[in-house]
């Protein structure tokens, strides 16, 4: 009898492999830096605690993730959206103009520039694979994000071509296959998020997040985890559904939000190669405290 019934999580299908906000959201962004700051060096990736920002950030002490080359994430959340951004005079970030919170719509009509990109959440590790615990709440572990947009996207889309691989070859969990593929795959593993470099033809060698399998979980790890993220689905849909914001016309509408990103260009597609090597002999440790 299957351990999963997938009529039972049906909305998660909406967070899974297939498929910013105005107030200050639960999760938060994980970044690479691509110039140096006061704090910051170039290629290593950060995330600021929740009451300081990247311009307020004055030491290590301000920092989830500090000056780190690898971090590691349980996925909660993956969810595929249509954005388009418009460079802004004199300022540091690109306007959202337009944003499609279910570009799965067939009867989406976008803007020419309009491109899919992929946002991953979920709980937070650091290097050593141990819980990074919240700071407004000390007894939850801490929740994060990576926007995968721009050159950033070849990566998130090989991440989810190897976990569709991925479930093909391990036993299922649910009696539904396409629940299995997008909703407890991406949930029975560890992944690894490390820094690497994509070389665009116009601007260069640009850092991107790379997603490698890390540790298997085990089954009740799983199931644990899929339960658990139907209890925060309310706060990444505040956190990263703008289209109540829309000001432009368009199934999906826009949004007028300020985006800090600066990545540009077409993303590259690679076809994922590498045998992965995944740990299954230290999982029964894991756990997600206080959610």
């Amino acid at each position: 009898m299957p351990k999963i019934v997938a009529s039972d999580y049906q909305g998660l299908n909406d967070y899974s492999g297939d498929g910013n906000t105005r107030e200050k959201g639960l999760f938060q962004s994980v970044f690479i830096c691509g110039k140096p700051r006061q704090t910051q060096k170039p290629g290593f990736m950060y995330c600021t605690k929740p009451d300081k920002t990247i311009d307020t950030a004055k030491s290590a002490e301000d920092y989830l993730i500090y000056q780190q080359e690898k971090v590691y994430v349980i996925l909660m959340f993956l969810r595929r959206v249509r954005a388009k951004y418009e460079k802004v005079p004199g300022r540091d970030y690109d306007q959202l103009t337009y944003f499609c919170w279910n570009p799965n719509n067939k009867d989406e009509v976008y803007p020419e520039g309009a491109k899919i990109e992929w946002i991953f959440a979920g709980a937070l590790f650091d290097e050593n694979k141990k819980p990074v615990m919240d700071v407004e709440d000390p007894t939850r572990i801490a929740f994060v994000y990576f926007r995968n947009k721009g050159v950033k996207c070849g990566n998130a889309f090989n991440y989810i071509n190897l976990l569709e691989k991925k479930t093909e070859e391990l036993e299922p969990l649910s009696d539904d296959p396409n629940f299995e593929k997008t909703v407890v795959t991406p949930r029975r593993f560890m992944t690894e998020v490390s820094v690497d470099t994509y070389q665009h033809a116009e601007y260069g060698g640009m850092y991107v997040f790379k997603y490698d399998l890390a540790v298997q979980l085990p089954d009740e790890t799983c199931l644990d985890i899929i339960e658990k993220s139907k209890k925060w689905t309310d706060a990444f849909d505040n956190q990263f559904d703008v289209t109540q914001y829309a000001s432009t016309s368009g199934r999906g509408g826009g949004s007028q939000v300020a985006d800090s990103s600066q990545d540009t260009g077409n993303p590259k597609f690679d076809e994922q190669t590498d045998e992965q090597k995944v740990d299954t002999s230290v999982a029964e440790d894991f756990t997600l405290p206080g959610i």
